[in-house]
């Protein structure tokens, strides 16, 4: 019986060198600080849906029209395949702290949409260009062990957002305070950067080509693969990201909960998300992608269903056992979403997925949003929803192909879904 020694969890595979250290140090940073504004969010809705006076059957179409701002997200990426990692990288940092700050001081729900929807945007290419960034040089052995301490990293992001909201009704601007929490770090940041360098196994596509090259390298050589994935992420994501984003209402209109204890709730269970991340991620290198996504899948969504239709001391358990399921599941996507395509088309794949999750959250929101009045409650809603997740295992493993412990060379010339 295979054992594994938590703090073995971070010891990579296979030795690494120290420039692999500092990519992943700050790509965590910059991964943990985008989770935090996702988080504070979710956390906040409540706070932020009385502020703006946002009726019960408009917080669902507002929370997925926010969720449609990752959709562009993938033409900066594209640019990535275009004009190098590095620069759109920086980029993405410097347009999300803007967004961020925009946001503290939105006056009405539509300004405090439409920062939102630009933060998703550069948030969205940043998370994507991130894992481009990370695959391309971590060892084959290693490239789930990295993924896993980045996603690890971005579950903190959970952590810290806990914190703040903890303090939500002391901050002097209340929800406004918490997105101005993580300006100072993410300036820094910003000049820490300065010491990325591009991939080695970056190949940009041809200058000659026009902006949508990559895009049309997506479709004209991989496009089953794309599509297949595509139908997995949207069938995925349409129920998960509504569930998700009505935890902490449910929480604390459902079940009694004060913002406290939420805070509790999400610090205390993320220690175990941080562990999911980095299992899962070494698990994949060892176990394989597939087992890893199919495992994740199957309890990421059966929690969401006792989530909802569950009461008393088995709630906390259930959001536990969602997030540490969908851990997995995120981590193994965006596994794929990478290691599946060639150097010269990775990052608009990478941030193609991005905009299909996002895509498909919107989409669920919409959905929740719709049939609220009719069912009355959100929960009843956000569980029907779940129907759509039940071919996603078969596709999984019927369709996807094992990439782990294979070079990306090998993988984008020979693997196909």
């Amino acid at each position: 019986m295979m054992r594994i020694n938590p703090f073995q969890l971070f010891k990579p595979p296979v030795a690494i060198d120290g420039y692999i250290y500092s990519l992943l140090l700050l790509l965590g940073i910059a991964s943990l600080l985008g989770e935090y504004d996702f988080a504070i969010l979710n956390l906040a809705l409540p706070q932020i849906q009385t502020s703006f006076e946002i009726p019960d059957d408009e917080i669902g179409a507002m929370s997925g029209l926010i969720r449609f701002g990752i959709v562009p997200a993938f033409l900066v990426a594209m640019l990535a395949d275009r004009v190098g990692r590095k620069p759109m990288l920086m980029i993405t940092i410097l347009g999300f702290t803007v967004c961020t700050v925009a946001t503290a001081f939105t006056q009405n729900v539509e300004q405090f949409v439409i920062a939102q929807f630009l933060t998703r945007t550069f948030l969205g290419a940043e998370t994507a260009l991130a894992f481009v960034l990370l695959i391309e040089e971590v060892p084959a052995a290693a490239r789930g062990w990295a993924l896993g301490i980045l996603t690890g990293m971005i579950a903190l992001g959970q952590g810290l957002a806990s914190v703040v909201y903890a303090a939500i009704e002391q901050l002097p601007l209340g929800w406004r305070g918490a997105y101005l929490v993580g300006l100072l770090p993410l300036l820094l940041l910003i000049y820490a950067r300065r010491g990325i360098r591009e991939n080695r196994a970056f190949s940009p596509v041809k200058s000659t080509g026009n902006a949508f090259t990559p895009l049309l390298e997506v479709f004209n050589h991989q496009r089953s693969t794309f599509l297949l994935l595509v139908v997995a992420l949207l069938l995925t994501y349409t129920a998960a990201i509504a569930g998700f984003t009505f935890t902490s209402h449910s929480l604390q209109r459902d079940h009694g909960y004060s913002p406290g204890q939420v805070s509790v709730l999400f610090i205390s269970g993320g220690v175990f998300v941080l562990l999911a991340n980095l299992m899962g991620g070494k698990l994949s290198d060892r176990l394989g992608r597939r087992t890893v996504l199919i495992s994740g899948l199957v309890l990421g969504n059966l929690a969401i269903l006792g989530f909802y239709q569950c009461s008393g001391v088995v709630v906390p358990i259930f959001w536990t056992l969602t997030y540490v399921g969908y851990a997995m599941v995120d981590l193994m996507f965006a596994a794929y979403a990478a290691e599946l395509f060639a150097s010269s088309r990775r990052a608009t794949a990478s941030g193609l997925r991005a905009t299909i999750m996002a895509l498909g959250g919107g989409i669920g929101l919409l959905i929740e949003s719709y049939f609220y009045p009719i069912f009355n409650s959100h929960g009843q809603v956000l569980s029907l929803l779940l129907i759509l997740t039940i071919p996603v295992p078969f596709l999984v493993f019927w369709k996807f192909p094992e990439t782990s412990q294979k070079s990306l060379e090998s993988i984008s010339q020979t693997e196909t879904i």
